[in-house]
């Protein structure tokens, strides 16, 4: 995975021309992803399945990479596989997803926790906690 060095935002990101290749934008920072393995796109596509069915079940939409998700102008990545829950506030628009999906799941650059769009939901998540459990005056 490489990162360039130029910061961008978002929207000139979503300018950038499409491509097959992994591309995300994390922290400002254009990511650059080789593609996966075979032994990734079966575990992918196995996931893909499972939470498929749990959204036929329970409601819900389940989607699976590439898709972008517009975090905000300088997050947005593409986790491998997500749901979105029926009440969901992560949108669903044209071209991308907007807002945190309800269950993001990225198994790229080592699974866990030390992935980087793992971090970074993560990371937004406890600031999106931070903000929302302040007391109100």
């Amino acid at each position: 995975m490489s990162a360039l060095q130029t910061r961008i935002t978002a929207r000139q990101f979503f300018e950038l021309p499409e491509t097959n290749t992994p591309v995300q934008l994390l922290e400002g920072q254009v990511v650059i992803s080789p593609s996966p393995t075979l032994e990734h796109q079966t575990i992918v596509g196995n996931v893909f399945l499972l939470r498929r069915q749990a959204a036929k079940e329970r409601g819900g939409k389940a989607f699976v990479a590439p898709l972008d998700v517009f975090l905000d102008e300088e997050n947005v990545p593409q986790p491998d596989v997500l749901w979105l829950a029926p009440d969901s506030r992560c949108t669903v628009q044209d071209k991308r997803l907007s807002g945190a999906p309800d269950l993001p799941g990225n198994l790229a650059g080592g699974c866990g926790p030390q992935a980087p769009a793992v971090a970074l939901f993560d990371h937004l998540e406890k600031r999106r906690r931070a903000i929302t459990e302040q007391p109100q005056p």
